[in-house]
């Protein structure tokens, strides 16, 4: 699901609320040249497969997955 028009932690919890989102990712395209608003949030829902690294550079997003019942301050 691609949801533009948003800000990053907006793009937090379009996935945290939606129960079958597995992972998403945000991008802020916008440079010096461009105008009006130009970021990116896609939400994932469903099995996620062959994940690979694009690439490093401009449009390049982070992939946040969401796991459930990790105790991240133990480890």
């Amino acid at each position: 699901m691609l949801v533009v028009n948003t800000m990053f932690d907006a793009c937090a919890v379009e996935c945290s609320s939606n129960w079958s989102c597995v992972t998403y990712a945000y991008a802020n395209l916008r440079s010096s040249r461009s105008k009006g608003d130009m970021t990116r949030c896609l939400v994932w829902a469903g099995e996620l497969v062959d994940t690979q690294k694009a690439g490093e550079g401009l449009g390049s997003d982070t992939l946040y997955l969401r796991l459930a019942g990790l105790d991240v301050g133990k480890h």
